[in-house]
C-alpha cells in the first residue's frame, strides 16, 4: 500500500495528470473540475466536482486525469491500496462559517390572551386552533384541577404530554392542539398565542 497526499495545479493545457493507482481522494479543488479514471482504453467520469470524492478500483487505472481551468489548485490523495470492490464515493458535507456571527432572539410582537377551556370529564377540547402566523404558544393546567389533563395533536390521537395540576409548556407549532381530561370532574386549562 502506499499513499501520497498531494497539491497540484492544473497546467496551461487544462489538465493535471496522475500516475497509475487504485486510490484516489479529492480533498478540495480551488474550481470546479472533471476527473477521468482512464484504462485499457476506456475511461469513467466525474464533473463538476469541488472535492470530497473518493474512487477506489480493483483493478488499478492506467491514468488519472483532473481537467479544468488552468491555474485551479488541487489538493488530494493518490496511490495504491488493498481493495476489494469497487467504489465510489461523495464524502464532502461540511461548510466553514468565517468570522463572528451575533444572533438574537427577536420577542414576539404580539401576546393574546385566550379565553381558558373548560375540558369536560372523559372528554377532548380543542386548546388552540391550527396558526400559521403563530411563533408560539403557552399552556397550563390549571393548579385546582382533580388531575393531569393530556395534550394531543387531534381529538382522538395518542397523547403527546401531560401537564399535572398547576403545570404548564411552552410548544413552538402551527398545528391545532387538544387536551384530553379523564380526571372525573371538568378540568380548566389556560393559553396564549405569540404572534
Amino acid at each position: 500500500m502506499s499513499i501520497e497526499r498531494r497539491t497540484q495545479t492544473i497546467n496551461a493545457t487544462g489538465r493535471a495528470d496522475l500516475a497509475r493507482g487504485n486510490y484516489f481522494l479529492l480533498l478540495v479543488a480551488s474550481a470546479s473540475v472533471d476527473v477521468r479514471a482512464v484504462s485499457g482504453g476506456t475511461s469513467e467520469g466525474f464533473n463538476g466536482v469541488l472535492g470530497g470524492i473518493v474512487i477506489k478500483r480493483v483493478k488499478p487505472w492506467d491514468e488519472m486525469q483532473i481537467l479544468g481551468v488552468a491555474g485551479t489548485t488541487l489538493e488530494y490523495f493518490v496511490g495504491s491500496e488493498e481493495v476489494t470492490e469497487d467504489e465510489t464515493d461523495i464524502r464532502l458535507g461540511v461548510s466553514a462559517i468565517a468570522g463572528t456571527v451575533t444572533v438574537a432572539e427577536r420577542p414576539t410582537d404580539t401576546v393574546s390572551n385566550l379565553a381558558p377551556v373548560v375540558v369536560a370529564t372523559g372528554a377532548a377540547a380543542s386548546v388552540v386552533a391550527a396558526s400559521i402566523t403563530r411563533r408560539k404558544m403557552r399552556i397550563q393546567a390549571d393548579s385546582l384541577n382533580a388531575g393531569s389533563v393530556f395534550i394531543r395533536t387531534a381529538a382522538g390521537t395518542s397523547n403527546i404530554a401531560e401537564l399535572q395540576a398547576g403545570t404548564g409548556m411552552d410548544v413552538d407549532t402551527f398545528d391545532e392542539l387538544f387536551a384530553r381530561n379523564d380526571t372525573g370532574a371538568d378540568a380548566t386549562v389556560y393559553r396564549f398565542e405569540q404572534t
